[in-house]
């Protein structure tokens, strides 16, 4: 049998649905709700202001 990535990806949704109440973000499962919906966006949407201070 072979696993298709969309089998994956519903296999571990249900698993981390299953477990929502461990998560620290709810985040999480809209992220995978979104996926799973075919909801995609380009990475260039995600921007740190130059004001934040990133510490090494």
């Amino acid at each position: 049998m072979r696993v298709t990535a969309a089998c994956a990806a519903i296999a571990v949704f249900t698993f981390i649905g299953d477990s929502s109440a461990t998560h620290r973000s709810p985040l999480l499962v809209r992220c995978m709700e979104d996926y799973l919906a075919g909801q995609r966006l380009p990475l260039s949407l995600v921007y740190t202001d130059p004001s934040v201070k990133i510490y090494k």
